[in-house]
């Protein structure tokens, strides 16, 4: 089991007070300074603050909008592998390259049985291979063991960076579309999801200047992009070093993958404190979540429960500690110029 502890100094001392910010930009990464000091029962003064220092102490990485891919017919592909480089500076160069790919939503270094993770943003699985042959045509002579999943369905659970579950609020998407006709987004709300994802909290008026539209204009494309269940949310991601956390990520091979079993382990870890993300995959492994724990030692404890409650349904996981995250943009597609 990965072992990577975080940086201990000039790490983030979070208060009380910090982790109930948090906990409410969680649920809600958009929320307004007025609208979260109601939250957390304090002064807007105080809550812009605390949050402005939060962000510059590097605590919050960033503020992810969940979008609902199925909807308008693109997909999450995933590519796990391991990068050997013939110096230090090799997968630096590889995830920088990784980062400035437009189909690529996420990219990681990891601890573990694979080294590298990324995530591919298409339409179809022959476009997913394309951009994985591309990565492979560049970087082939550098990656060995490849294992490729798509995203099935998923869910972010909020708040639960620091243990709690109670008043869940569930960032649900689909990435595999149903029979329904996709739907086609129109330019203005390609320019606003695309901008909204650059910019999670900006206000509507710096919206309108980036995307080139009114803010009339900005505020009506984003209540259509929920109202037709685009946009999904926007939450929270934390730079977990920083703060003296840890973020593991398991990959679940079922030896019994029947949908009753899925449901079973799925429903258990969404109700699970820790657990960030859940998600139903198709591929190399069946299940895949993400966890936020204090110590390797609490991560171990959970593995080992999941493999004791639910041993007639999983045959082995595999576990990546993730220390760097270089990409994490869900919407990456650059709009067209208007």
């Amino acid at each position: 089991m990965p072992n990577t502890a975080p940086e201990t100094s000039n790490n983030v001392k979070l208060t009380a007070f910090d982790r109930k910010l948090l906990s409410a930009l969680e649920v809600d990464g958009r929320a307004s300074i007025a609208t979260l000091a109601r939250k957390v029962g304090a002064s807007p003064g105080t809550v812009r603050y605390r949050l402005l220092r939060l962000e510059r102490e590097g605590a919050i990485a960033g503020y992810p909008v969940v979008i609902n891919p199925a909807k308008f017919g693109y997909c999450y592909f995933k590519l796990y592998a391991n990068f050997r480089g013939d110096s230090p500076q090799d997968k630096l160069m590889f995830l920088n390259w990784l980062k400035a790919r437009q189909c690529v939503t996420w990219a990681a270094r990891l601890d573990g049985t694979f080294n590298v993770g990324v995530s591919i943003f298409a339409p179809t699985a022959n476009d997913a291979q394309a951009q994985i042959d591309h990565i492979l045509a560049r970087w082939g002579k550098n990656i060995s063991a490849c294992k490729k999943v798509v995203n099935l369905y998923a869910v972010y659970l909020a708040p639960r960076l620091f243990g709690t579950s109670e008043g869940t609020r569930k960032f649900a998407y689909q990435s595999v579309s149903s029979n329904e006709t996709p739907l086609t987004l129109d330019d203005e709300s390609k320019r606003v999801l695309y901008h909204l994802s650059l910019t999670p909290r900006a206000p509507i008026s710096e919206l309108a200047l980036r995307t080139g539209l009114t803010s009339e204009v900005v505020v009506s494309r984003i209540k259509k992009l929920r109202n037709e269940g685009v946009l999904v949310g926007v939450t929270l991601r934390i730079n977990s070093p920083r703060v003296n956390q840890y973020h593991y990520k398991l990959l679940l091979h079922l030896r019994n993958a029947l949908p009753s079993n899925v449901q079973r382990i799925i429903s258990f870890l969404c109700e699970l404190p820790y657990v960030t993300y859940v998600v139903r995959t198709m591929g190399d492994w069946d299940v895949e979540f993400d966890i936020e724990v204090a110590s390797p030692e609490a991560f171990r404890r959970l593995a080992e429960t999941l493999s004791d409650k639910f041993s007639d349904a999983i045959d082995r996981y595999d576990s990546l500690y993730v220390y760097e995250v270089a990409k994490y943009q869900l919407y990456p597609l650059v709009p067209p110029r208007g």
